[in-house]
């Protein structure tokens, strides 16, 4: 019970809040498409005026978000498999516990990773403890 992560952390917890909102933000840019993303950034004045600025253009923009989804996706897959293998073989948690723990990974990365491998320094310390005595 002391193990099981909370997916309340996605709201509660600024940092994965935050990371959690910067992923479904990439999402819904991906799901938009190039063009359909660009159309709508250069339909809004202020937004295109930022956009352009900070990027040079809509398109270029448009491609970044595209591009940082798919590294997202990607990164955050093979941490989630990192944290699964330690939730699993180290930590010896059940199927559940682990695919909680995975799925929170995808969702927000590094944060949960680190999460786990406190468990795992804390583990690791009480068994050297153990054998000690």
């Amino acid at each position: 019970r002391a193990l099981q992560p909370k997916f309340s952390w996605l709201i509660t917890d600024p940092i994965m809040r935050m990371l959690f909102g910067a992923c479904i933000l990439l999402g819904v840019g991906t799901a938009l498409g190039q063009a359909e993303l660009a159309s709508r950034i250069n339909d809004t004045p202020w937004a295109s005026s930022i956009v352009t600025t900070v990027f040079g253009s809509a398109d270029f923009f448009a491609k970044a978000v595209i591009g940082s989804w798919y590294v997202s996706l990607v990164a955050h897959g093979l941490e989630a498999v990192y944290t699964a293998y330690l939730c699993k073989r180290t930590l010896k948690m059940d199927v559940m516990t682990t695919l909680k723990w995975f799925l929170l990974n995808v969702c927000t990365g590094f944060p949960i990773m680190n999460k786990v491998k406190e468990l795992v320094a804390v583990d690791t310390a009480a068994r050297a403890n153990k054998k000690k005595a």
